[in-house]
């Protein structure tokens, strides 16, 4: 009970301290945006216990303030997943298209900040200890307009303290720019008149271009000549080759082939006729059809003991 009632006075917290400081009014930063409404707290049961401060299109400095102290931890940033921090988490729309950063400047403590989009909970942006930021984090992503991501404001290891969350965007004037032509380009592009340019992800950087062509293939690519590719499993690794009979492997070059036929165990109580392609071992259990039960290689009934002589295959 007296941990429920730290995190609603953190929650309490960060809703008064922000009205006081103009967070309940919109700030500066981007084209001008409809006046928001004040800020709420919106449900988020679909990924943590607590409420979300929903900051509406709020941009500027000071957009949030609080403490994370006392709050619960319900995110493991990507960035920084080891520790134990408390963090807390903001609701926010993009007031317009454009390139938005969120930063931590002004925090006393060492913060962690974590950008996801809202609907399908992908992480669109993490980081912990920004260049020339010192202890701040900032994260920068491209949304388009009315696109809803929660913020979350997290702790380096165990570490809590105060916060302040600042949200500044340019306008893009071609759009989001955050839909990349292929898996090995950046996912945020930059606009030069009426399109978006994307630059290349890093030679042998990860991607993925969905499913790979075979399960003899890795699942997760890697960028070749701006392309994805999903390279072959080493030779050896196990595959199904459709024939529950047979044992198969990877042969390295991204087909399964045969290695062995299965052997099916011997078992002295069962005449075995072998291995059906669809069903695997069949067998005839002719101790219990007899009415016996298999005890230590001997079928027994209800009168004696006899031992089973090994059936052949």
């Amino acid at each position: 009970m007296r941990q429920a009632g730290s995190a609603f006075v953190a929650a309490v917290f960060v809703v008064i301290s922000g009205c006081l400081l103009g967070a309940c009014e919109p700030t500066t930063g981007g084209p001008e945006v409809p006046i928001a409404e004040p800020a709420m707290a919106v449900s988020r049961s679909a990924l943590v216990n607590t409420s979300y401060i929903d900051l509406r299109l709020r941009t500027g400095t000071a957009v949030g303030q609080g403490s994370t102290c006392g709050a619960r931890n319900e995110v493991t940033p990507s960035c920084n997943s080891y520790g134990n921090a408390s963090d807390f988490s903001f609701h926010w729309i993009a007031p317009y298209n454009g390139s938005f950063t969120f930063t931590t400047n002004g925090s006393n403590y060492d913060t962690v900040l974590v950008v996801t989009d809202w609907n399908s909970s992908a992480t669109l942006g993490c980081n912990d200890n920004a260049p020339g930021s010192g202890l701040a984090s900032a994260v920068t992503v491209n949304l388009a307009v009315n696109q809803e991501v929660s913020v979350t404001v997290d702790g380096s290891g165990w570490a809590c303290g105060r916060f302040q969350l600042n949200i500044n965007g340019v306008p893009l004037s071609c759009g989001a720019c955050n839909t990349p032509p292929t898996p090995c380009h950046e996912p945020n592009g930059t606009c030069s008149g009426t399109t978006c340019n994307y630059a290349l992800k890093a030679e042998g950087a990860s991607c993925n271009a969905g499913a790979p062509p075979g399960q003899c293939y890795q699942s997760t690519g890697t960028c070749t000549a701006g392309q994805c590719i999903n390279n072959p499993k080493p030779y050896g690794e196990w595959c199904d080759s459709g024939n529950v009979c047979e044992v198969a492997q990877c042969n390295g070059a991204g087909q399964c082939v045969f290695k062995e036929n299965l052997v099916c165990p011997y078992d002295p109580c069962q005449q075995s006729y072998g291995c059906d392609p669809y069903q695997g071992c069949v067998y005839d259990d002719w101790c219990s059809r007899a009415g016996g039960q298999c005890v230590d290689n001997c079928c027994r009934d209800s009168t004696f003991y006899y031992c089973i002589a090994p059936v052949a295959w």
